[in-house]
């Protein structure tokens, strides 16, 4: 998983994780598990799920 972590010098703080990843299938399905098993649920909350600019070189060069 491709992560960047802002916070402290030594790595501790929030992670954003890269959606162009193997991260995205991950996050879909934990989302697809959670509606299965709780089927009467009002809604799912996801914190801090979001896509920042991605950094990663072989999406860079996808792009170009």
């Amino acid at each position: 998983m491709i992560a960047s972590t802002i916070g402290l010098a030594n790595g501790v703080g929030w992670a954003f994780l890269d959606f162009s990843t193997p991260y995205l299938d991950y996050l879909c399905a934990q989302t697809e598990e959670v509606i299965r098993n709780y089927p009467d649920a009002d809604g799912i909350f996801m914190d801090i799920a979001f896509q920042l600019r991605s950094i990663l070189e072989n999406l860079i060069q996808v792009q170009q």
